[in-house]
């Protein structure tokens, strides 16, 4: 299941789904569908795994180091949750443009920045709503229990 919400954001944000961009590289149709490969099993399940491990380390650095009991309470503010859930899509964003666009090197003839671009977009995303999901969870057992809401 992940796979496939990796894979139709990602194709809804290339703006081209893998069947076009096979056809579009007939000529090269075994590299193509390589890549294609390489993002389906190798890219999505690692970009899962990124996105919800650093999710809950973000989280939990949020709400039982930064706001520890006995704490000033300085980072109880919206803003300060607000700039936590933004490094935490930020840097997994950046952290799997890089390492997609790594793994693609090999194929920079058939143009996959598009995909590579996509897929951090996606990861902006779905990090940022798993940060709000583990927030929800975890602000119960914090002192920050009222933010950001």
């Amino acid at each position: 299941m992940w796979k496939s919400l990796y894979d139709y954001l990602t194709q809804q944000f290339a703006g081209l789904k893998w069947s076009a961009f096979l056809a579009q590289n007939n000529n090269n149709i075994t590299r193509a569908a390589k890549l294609r490969d390489i993002f389906r099993n190798d890219l999505y399940p690692l970009s899962g795994m990124l996105v919800i491990v650093f999710s809950i380390l973000v989280g939990l650095t949020y709400y039982f180091l930064i706001n520890k009991k006995g704490g000033a309470g300085y980072a109880f503010r919206v803003k300060y949750w607000v700039a936590a859930l933004l490094l935490n899509a930020f840097t997994v964003t950046f952290i799997m443009l890089y390492i997609s666009m790594k793994m693609s090197k090999p194929f920079n003839t058939l143009h996959p920045f598009k995909y590579c671009l996509s897929l951090a977009t996606t990861n902006f995303i779905y990090a940022a709503l798993l940060f709000f999901i583990v927030s929800i969870v975890i602000k119960r057992f914090s002192v920050a229990n009222t933010t950001p809401f």
